[in-house]
């Protein structure tokens, strides 16, 4: 029972997305819905009555010509409809899929960021989304149900001269066809799921094969080949599962059409042999042998809805929690946070999925408003994923660990902290569009603000990139021919600019200058701490010279925070990050000496 109310109710969700889309479409398709099987039957049945009228010796010109015409006006009516409809079809479609892709974008950004760099997302990904296609194939299948339905019925009327338990042979023929169609449609679904994991896999390799800044590292180390034949493995793959699924496919139907010729084999020798009997006239055959392939065909609908409802409530019960989903941008049960005076970590925990080991224990640190932090450590030492929890992009089991301003972050509206943030992360976004996107993409309402842009631009560097005929209209990467492609250092400077050109009260940099030369790097970061005087800026690096020109570093290892102190401190007593200093500064000696 609850099975058949949730399948229920995401067929009235269906008709609602539709009704919210275009009700002129929604209507459109009632009216053909009912209007398209009455008109088929009745030109069978005005047929059949015109070829009586005509086998006849006597007909009378002025029935037939009448007959013609309202069969010929039926056609006409239908096919302005169907017009009509195929019109209003292509607009539906536009804004249909406009609004389900906004709904799937505003899912996937109001999802915790933990969840979607969890592997097993991408598949959820992917079948969401082949989800949203089956809202309107679900109203579509229901018109087709009940459309098929009346025809039928319909059709059945025209058979009324055949005895009875021929019908019955007939409607039993359909339905075991019907239940052949029904048996491949239940196999695809559960080969689709299957496949869905098998196209994802073979699809990144092709992406990769046919990326041109892949194939440099790929030439080096000779390894095209491999990773091409491994591509063709995985598509085998893929094509086996479909080629199996298609062979079963392929028997079921070479069943079902014996079937089906047995039948119209059978029903042609009945009509024959009443016709020799007396029982009907050659217009009554037309009829029965156009109305029977009818409701054959539509049987054989029938069963084929079932099945796509079958195959439509599976992928939406899936997506059910998206479907149901609604993004509330400002959340009037948490407060608005209007400036950042401290930030507070107490005792934070953190494990990420399918890992045994947390990736952070017991984390307890204070930042104030205004103060310079550095965040030094080994790779995986946890600096980033502590930073992503503070920013609350990542969600502790715990609800009571991170504070701003005393707050805790459960009880703040995320997007009005957001507002006074601005972070570059260690895998930045390249844009690819012009500068003038890139670099305003971190405050929008400023986009058109040409000297701020000019002054942050001139600030970090890249000035000396801009096209002098296009200035800030200069695009960057290759999604046009008149693009200009940056050099790792150049697109970190683009994103330091983006960074820094949001009036934040917090600026968050994950390893800021690990592509930029280093003979400019002391200059930048110098230029970084004085344009954010006033505001509180986070560094993570594993640059220990960078550390250096900070208020306060604190030094990760495994998870934990080893230690908390400035430069001279943590020097002088000689821990963890003495050892650090000491190894950088003995390679950059050793760097020196070989120069020289």
């Amino acid at each position: 029972m609850k099975a058949f109310l949730k399948g229920f109710n995401l067929f009235v969700f269906s008709f609602k997305e539709v009704w919210k889309v275009d009700k002129k479409y929604f209507l459109l398709n009632l009216m053909l819905l009912i209007v398209t099987p009455i008109q088929l039957n009745a030109s069978i049945y005005l047929g059949s009555k015109l070829i009586n009228n005509l086998s006849t010796m006597s007909f009378k010109l002025m029935d037939v010509v009448q007959l013609l015409l309202m069969i010929i006006s039926i056609e006409l009516l239908i096919t302005i409809f169907t017009q009509i409809q195929v019109k209003h079809n292509l607009s539906f479609t536009e804004k249909f899929s406009i609004r389900q892709n906004n709904r799937l974008l505003d899912y996937f950004y109001g999802m915790d960021m933990v969840e979607k760099e969890n592997p097993s997302f991408h598949g959820k990904a992917n079948y969401n989304e082949f989800a949203l296609s089956k809202i309107e194939s679900n109203y579509q299948s229901f018109l087709t149900l009940v459309s098929v339905l009346i025809s039928i019925s319909l059709s059945i009327a025209l058979l009324h001269k055949l005895n009875i338990l021929v019908i019955v042979g007939l409607l039993i023929l359909c339905m075991l066809r019907g239940l052949l169609e029904l048996r491949t449609i239940r196999n695809r679904v559960e080969v689709t799921n299957i496949l869905q994991t098998s196209h994802r896999t073979h699809g990144y390799l092709f992406q990769m094969l046919n990326n041109f800044s892949v194939h440099k590292e790929l030439m080096i180390n000779q390894s095209f080949e491999f990773l091409k034949k491994l591509w063709i493995k995985k598509k085998r793959h893929a094509f086996e599962l479909q080629f199996n699924l298609e062979k079963k496919t392929i028997n079921y139907i070479t069943i079902s059409k014996i079937l089906s010729a047995g039948c119209k084999l059978s029903l042609s020798l009945f009509c024959i042999y009443y016709i020799y009997k007396g029982n009907l006239t050659i217009g009554d055959y037309m009829a029965i042998t156009m109305a029977a392939p009818l409701i054959e065909s539509n049987v054989l609908s029938l069963f084929n809805v079932c099945g796509k409802f079958y195959e439509n409530t599976s992928y939406l019960k899936f997506a059910n929690e998206m479907l149901s989903n609604e993004i509330n941008e400002n959340d009037s049960t948490r407060d608005e946070i209007s400036e950042i005076d401290s930030i507070e970590v107490r005792n934070l925990s953190f494990k990420y999925p399918n890992r045994d080991k947390n990736a952070l224990n017991h984390i307890n640190l204070m930042i104030n408003k205004g103060e310079k932090i550095a965040i030094v450590g080994d790779n995986a030492s946890g600096k980033t994923t502590l930073i992503k929890i503070i920013l609350g992009l990542y969600q502790s089991e715990q609800s009571d660990n991170v504070f701003y301003n005393g707050k805790e972050i459960k009880d703040i509206d995320l997007h009005s902290l957001w507002r006074k943030t601005s972070v570059i992360f260690q895998d930045f976004t390249k844009f690819e569009l012009d500068i003038r996107h890139n670099i305003a993409m971190s405050n929008v309402s400023e986009i058109n603000n040409d000297e701020k842009i000019n002054n942050v631009i001139k600030l970090f560097g890249v000035s000396n990139i801009l096209n002098p005929e296009k200035g800030l209209a200069t695009e960057l990467g290759y999604l046009t021919d008149e693009s200009i492609n940056l050099s790792g250092g150049q697109w970190q400077r683009i994103a330091l600019a983006r960074a820094l050109f949001k009036e934040a009260s917090l600026v968050v940099l994950d390893e800021p200058t690990s592509a930029i030369d280093p003979n400019s790097e002391l200059d930048l970061l110098k230029n970084l701490i004085e344009v954010s005087d006033d505001k509180t800026l986070i560094i993570i690096t594993h640059r220990i010279g960078i550390a250096a020109n900070v208020d306060k570093i604190i030094v990760m290892k495994e998870g934990e925070i080893k230690e908390i102190g400035t430069h001279y401190e943590l020097v002088k007593s000689r821990g963890y990050y003495f050892e650090m200093w000491t190894q950088q500064k003995e390679l950059y000696n050793k760097q020196e000496v070989e120069a020289v």
